[in-house]
């Protein structure tokens, strides 16, 4: 009896003209009292919700309302009269049960207790919007299931092909080819299953203290053999600073880039590897003598959809990968890649890390 009261004293106070001018308005609208009990419903808010004339008038606004957007309506229903109008999400449900995704905006009617609710059928752009995330989930699924098969694919290939090349470097004039053929393909392989595993988020990140010149000690002497063979001299200036760091990531980086600065250096050049300490971290430097690349390439080299198949001078193809893992591991590890170059000039490779606390 007493939500009867309420609302005839809010249809009384609510003027004529008023309620004219929301029956003839093609926005969909309620006027409540202060139970949030409806007094009003416009005609184009019956056509929205399925139904007739007053069929919906004494009814509570919660009745209309899906339960996962019941606390929301419940809050500014506590609320009304502190943050007059707001707009927020409600799912309302139509007279057959079905939902109709809205954004209600509210206000109040001054001198009558009342409030309107003015809603807007959004529904269409939720069902885009499910759509849009149902293609997104698929996608990323496919994506991943690739990338599974990717990593196990270069697994099942690295252990067989290892052995065929052990047994090839065994023939007669064979080794020295073969030893470079191998290193190639066993590199894209390491490369693709790398690039996978990280994809899938696969490769922890341990970040400790390392000392940057044990690590750049230790992938110029693997590199070294690789580059005498082009006489390439590799020169070491690395100081031996603390960085914050993943160990194997860190050699990765290094190893790509030293690696990237042989293929495409000229034989009796130097690629020189240089450090040093700032403000803000320590620059790890790789630096060579070779082609150099046109600054409006420079870009491109950390796009995954512009990476391409590049021939080095010693004649060697890359997949383009190995900038791109670079580039992503120094950013797992909270530091930055950077590329600087000239045609004719080389190229210097600089990774910025963060000083060991």
């Amino acid at each position: 009896m007493v939500t009867s009261l309420h609302s005839a004293h809010a249809v009384h106070a609510t003027p004529l003209s008023v309620l004219a001018l929301l029956d003839a308005a093609a926005a969909p609208c309620w006027i409540v009292d202060r139970d949030f009990v409806i007094t009003h419903a416009n005609p184009a808010m019956c056509a929205l919700l399925g139904y007739r004339d007053g069929e919906m008038i004494g009814s509570p606004v919660l009745a209309f309302v899906a339960d996962e957007s019941r606390p929301t309506l419940e809050r500014q229903v506590a609320l009304r009269g502190l943050t007059p109008r707001r707009a927020y999400d409600v799912t309302l449900l139509r007279s057959d049960g079905t939902p109709t995704y809205t954004v209600v905006n509210d206000g109040t009617l001054p001198d009558s207790g009342a409030a309107f609710l003015v809603v807007t059928d959004v529904s269409r752009r939720h069902l885009a919007e499910t759509l849009l995330k149902h293609e997104r989930d698929q996608l990323a699924d496919t994506v991943e299931r690739i990338n599974r098969f990717l990593d196990l694919l270069c697994r099942d290939l690295k252990e067989p092909l290892s052995a065929i090349l052990g047994v090839a470097q065994m023939l007669p004039g064979c080794g020295e080819l073969c030893d470079d053929a191998g290193r190639q393909v066993l590199r894209m392989i390491e490369n693709l299953a790398l690039w996978s595993r990280l994809q899938l988020n696969q490769v922890p990140c341990d970040l400790r203290t390392y000392h940057l010149g044990g690590v750049a000690h230790d992938v110029v002497e693997e590199m070294t053999p690789i580059a005498a063979r082009r006489a390439i001299a590799l020169v070491n200036e690395v100081r031996d600073a603390p960085v914050l760091a993943d160990l194997s990531a860190l050699a990765t980086v290094l190893g790509h880039l030293v690696d990237n600065a042989v293929r495409f250096s000229p034989s009796g050049s130097t690629v020189v590897l240089s450090s040093s300490t700032g403000r803000d971290g320590v620059a790890l430097r790789v630096r060579d003598e070779g082609v150099g690349v046109p600054p409006e390439t420079l870009p491109r080299l950390f796009h995954l959809d512009h990476a391409h198949a590049t021939t080095g001078l010693d004649g060697h193809l890359g997949s383009g990968l190995g900038l791109l893992i670079a580039r992503l591991l120094t950013e797992r590890m909270g530091g930055e890649l950077l590329l600087e170059s000239r045609p004719g000039h080389g190229t210097t490779a600089t990774v910025l890390l963060r000083p060991a606390a």
